[in-house]
Order: structure tokens, then C-alpha cells, then sequence
């Protein structure tokens, strides 16, 4: 995690896990348990691809994306957003999704990409992981 860190990217562990697994599972040294400098680059790059998201998350958020495409026009507007964010269990009213939408999207965009999508869902789903984490407070050294 601190390379990640050092490189500015949040890190979900799991899915850092499953990340260096699928890099270690394609390098040229997994046999002697090397993990080369390449390796943490493609790590980073995959890690990256995915928005953070494990491989079972991203078929959901892309089944996802899909299904509220009406248009099959390979974008999601504010509206299909809506729907597909309450699909997926995030109901959060288009208010709140119109800056978020706007930040990845651009200003002048009409619709999210599969790509833009993936990106915003890492935002709400950090924000809404940072709001449960100031209502539950800070963990005791104890751990509970």
C-alpha cells in the first residue's frame, strides 16, 4: 500500500490483493515469487483499470451500466445515473449526483461513459464509506 500511497491512490486491500494476484499469475517470475519493478507498474495500471473495484464488482457496476443504457448509446445520463445508482442499493437523489456528475462527466457532457461511471461509483462509494465513518466515530486502540 505505500507504493500506492506515495503514487496518490486510495487502496481497497482486497482488491489490491486480487490485483497483485492477477499481475503475479502473468509475470514472467511468479515462479520464483518475484514481484519486479514491471509487476508494480502493471499492478498500478490494473489496479487503476478497475477504479479500485474487485473483478466481481466491476461485472455488477458494468451489468449495471448496461442495463440503465437505454439508448445503447454507450453513455449514461443524469436520469439512467439515477436508476442505475438505486439498482445497485445507492439510492441518492439527482441533487446530490449533479455536482458528482458534473466532475466526472464535464461541465457541457451529457451522459457518463462505462469508464466515467466506474469512476463516479469509486466517489459516491467513498463518500458514503467517509460519512458512515464519522457517524460510527474513530475506532478505540482496542479495536472496538
Amino acid at each position: 500500500p505505500l507504493f500506492f500511497e506515495k503514487m496518490n491512490i486510495r487502496v481497497r486491500l482486497l482488491s489490491l490483493k486480487e490485483v497483485c494476484s492477477d499481475v503475479n499469475s502473468l509475470s514472467r517470475d511468479a515462479s520464483v515469487g518475484a514481484f519486479t519493478y514491471e509487476d508494480c507498474m502493471k499492478a498500478v495500471e490494473l489496479y487503476r483499470s478497475r477504479e479500485g473495484f474487485r473483478k466481481a464488482e466491476l461485472e455488477q457496476f458494468r451489468l449495471a451500466f448496461r442495463v440503465f443504457d437505454r439508448d445503447m448509446s454507450g453513455d449514461i445520463a443524469l436520469g439512467e445515473l439515477s436508476g442505475a445508482l438505486s439498482w445497485l442499493g445507492l439510492a441518492i437523489p439527482t441533487e446530490k449526483l449533479k455536482p458528482v456528475f458534473a466532475s466526472v462527466a464535464g461541465p457541457q457532457s451529457q451522459g457518463l461513459s462505462e469508464r466515467q461511471f466506474l469512476k463516479l461509483l469509486r466517489r459516491v462509494l467513498e463518500s458514503e464509506m467517509e460519512r458512515v465513518s464519522k457517524m460510527v466515530g474513530p475506532r478505540r486502540p482496542d479495536g472496538v
